[in-house]
């Protein structure tokens, strides 16, 4: 009996919310899931490590989120760099590659690729055995996704986005 209580409590804290181990195994999964993603943006212009998840990614979930309780100071990226090795250069890289000029978007191609992405989300969820499709189908309106029960009731929708770009600038609106 203790294994399974061990088990649940690596599942879900308190609250019912999925611990950040098992949202982390879940996002790697999700990622790897998305390789079709990658194919499809093989004659764009990508950053090295976008749609991977690798040691550094792991490193700075555990640093910058998993030990940041609420009510914490929340520390700038730059105090990081010590503890994480690589994060100053990727920062560095990120900051050249995200931040400089472009309105080279193309409307119809942007709406593919958030397609893209939607289709890969809904096969996701779909192998975790959630009902999913699109909502969007005969009422542009609704967001992208909805969630179904077993009897095929919406119980939630998602209004799924993909940033190309990521926050770097965010640290100025939240201190």
């Amino acid at each position: 009996m203790d294994n399974i209580e061990e088990k649940n409590d690596l599942v879900k804290n308190s609250d019912g919310i999925l611990s950040g181990d098992v949202s982390m195994s879940l996002y790697e999964e999700l990622i790897s899931q998305s390789q079709e993603i990658v194919t499809y943006l093989k004659n764009t212009d990508t950053f090295p490590n976008q749609l991977k998840f690798e040691q550094i990614n792991k490193d700075c979930y555990e640093k910058l989120y998993k030990n940041i309780k609420s009510g914490d100071i929340i520390p700038v990226l730059s105090d990081f760099y010590e503890d994480i090795k690589g994060l100053k250069e990727l920062n560095s890289d990120a900051y050249s590659f995200f931040m400089k000029k472009r309105n080279n978007s193309i409307k119809g191609l942007d709406v593919q690729l958030g397609n893209k992405f939607d289709e890969v989300f809904i096969n996701f969820l779909k192998s975790k055995n959630i009902l999913a499709s699109r909502a969007d189908t005969r009422n542009k309106k609704l967001p992208d996704i909805q969630i179904l029960d077993k009897t095929r009731n919406i119980k939630a929708y998602v209004e799924h986005k993909y940033h190309h770009a990521p926050f770097m600038l965010s640290h100025k609106l939240i201190n």
